[in-house]
């Protein structure tokens, strides 16, 4: 039972996937390469499936920071299912993230292995301190291009 529905969740997911959706936290929608949006226990628990594609994280809370380029997410809201991952981490691609624990923001990016991250040829990940890679190392991970409060304000500020 579980694993039929399992199933059929994310075959709805990704069939809607290209369609617009404007819940309460996303009112954009950007047209040139449309991602899956997902909440980080969706994300957590599908992660096999959706690595490698583009994906949009709404409904989250900056759980922990572990530098400006690496952070973590879970449900902005507790968990319904408390037995259920439901945290990915966060690794911005290009800038750092201003971020604070416990806001409230949307991520667009690529879902990523570590090993897929660090194999990538075209945005390697770049020298990781050990406590950027202890959290990456646990956790799915998500290559951040954009970083964003759930009204649009952009929160990546380019490297110095």
């Amino acid at each position: 039972m579980t694993r039929h529905y399992a199933t059929a969740m994310l075959a709805t997911v990704i069939a809607l996937a290209g369609t617009p959706v404007n819940g309460g936290q996303d009112p954009r929608r950007d047209t040139d390469f449309p991602a899956i949006r997902l909440r980080p226990d969706t994300l957590a628990l599908f992660f096999n499936n959706v690595a490698g594609l583009r994906v949009r994280v709404v409904s989250a809370v900056v759980d922990g920071i572990a530098s400006p380029r690496v952070f973590t997410l879970k449900n902005e809201r507790g968990a319904r299912y408390p037995r259920r991952p439901n945290e990915v981490a966060i690794f911005v691609d290009g800038g750092n993230a201003t971020v604070r624990q416990g806001a409230p923001v949307v991520v667009i990016g690529i879902a990523r292995t570590l090993l897929g991250a660090e194999m990538n040829t075209e945005r390697p990940l770049s020298g990781l301190t050990d406590s950027e890679r202890n959290i990456i190392d646990k956790l799915p991970l998500v290559m951040a291009s954009s970083v964003d409060t759930p009204d649009g304000v952009h929160l990546i500020r380019s490297a110095p």
